[in-house]
């Protein structure tokens, strides 16, 4: 069952949506990222050096070196370690709270290691800040998986909450302790609910971690594209540059989404089945979209169909996806083509 599709008139936009203003917000701001070796926090972070702020990286790897960012401050370390917080938390303006696990069925198998990672890191930065940065705007990465197997599509922020998973529960939980230092510390938190993210960059071939890495992946090795049950499920993509954009717009307004939720999502929801069939045609490879039955243990935490309600964020911020599937598969394709041919040439040269 659907709801009206989300999406609205330009003419219903507010006359102070603040995107157009972030481009002299963040000019000196100190500006922290963790999870800023990833995927999303390295295109984040590339952001905000072109926005001139003052971009500080804390990853559990090692944040990687990007010749777009001569100047960011780079930490490598554990986000809930609060000796280490407290030397890179003071002063910050923002704080883009990024770090984290995304594995569903991984988190069935090692509750406790992303209880560790979802809940308790993410919990240090919230106490960093109400302590050393208490003026700082905290922007939470959430999930869509707190929702659970949708009763009504798109899902709207106060549909129930009710994960099918651990990874679903931990990152709920976090949600609930961002609103609470909100209400009984006052300190200024957002969190953004996203949905499936891709684009250059994005990890490849990670088996359960995304259904689009392990079909790229699968793509570069020539094999068929395995889809799971009939392929008829429902998802919904966001590229990563609209993403990082939702980000950088909510940062910029703390007085309008402070303390609140807001869910990204798609410009429409596409079965599984098409969305590899449109792979295969963007490649060129001469592969099939082979079905085959849900394996028991992701059977039992499968989500079904599911499209996100962005209008909030639309009439609110906003904001709204700009870059279209076909157009941001082919930009992903077209990266992890240059990716791979880059990688070979240095196995070639023996580097």
């Amino acid at each position: 069952m659907q709801n009206s599709p989300p999406t609205l008139p330009s003419n219903l936009l507010p006359e102070n949506a603040p995107a157009h203003l972030a481009d002299s917000f963040f000019k000196n701001k100190r500006v922290l990222i963790t999870g800023g070796a990833g995927f999303i926090g390295r295109a984040l972070c590339e952001k905000m050096q072109t926005l001139g702020a003052k971009v500080v990286l804390l990853d559990l790897c090692a944040p990687p070196l990007l010749p777009s960012m001569p100047t960011a401050e780079c930490h490598q370390g554990d986000c809930a370690n609060l000796e280490l917080l407290a030397r890179v938390v003071p002063a910050c303006d923002v704080v883009f709270s990024l770090a984290g696990r995304c594995g569903h069925w991984d988190s069935m198998i090692d509750p406790l290691g992303d209880m560790a990672a979802n809940t308790t890191a993410p919990l240090a930065v919230l106490e960093a800040c109400r302590r050393w940065a208490p003026s700082a705007h905290v922007l939470y990465a959430g999930t869509r998986q707190v929702y659970g197997r949708a009763s009504l599509l798109p899902v709207r922020e106060d549909h129930p909450l009710d994960p099918v998973d651990m990874n679903g529960i931990h990152k709920m939980t976090s949600e609930l302790q961002h609103r609470l230092y909100f209400k009984q510390h006052g300190l200024q938190t957002t969190v953004l609910r996203l949905t499936n993210t891709y684009g250059p960059q994005m990890r490849v071939g990670a088996a359960g971690q995304t259904f689009l890495g392990e079909w790229l992946r699968r793509l570069k090795s020539g094999e068929d594209l395995v889809v799971f049950g009939d392929g008829r499920q429902l998802r919904d993509l966001n590229y990563v540059e609209d993403v990082v954009d939702a980000f950088v717009c909510v940062a910029a307004a703390p007085s309008l989404a402070a303390g609140d939720v807001f869910n990204l999502g798609g410009k429409e929801a596409v079965p599984l089945a098409e969305i590899a069939r449109l792979l295969i045609r963007i490649s060129g490879a001469k592969l099939k979209v082979l079905r085959s039955p849900f394996p028991s243990e992701l059977a039992r935490i499968d989500i079904g169909d599911y499209q996100g309600d962005f209008r909030k964020i639309q009439t609110r911020l906003g904001w709204a996806p700009r870059v279209g599937l076909e157009e941001g598969l082919r930009r992903t394709m077209e990266s992890l083509d240059s990716r791979f041919a880059s990688t070979l040439k240095k196995s070639l040269h023996g580097h």
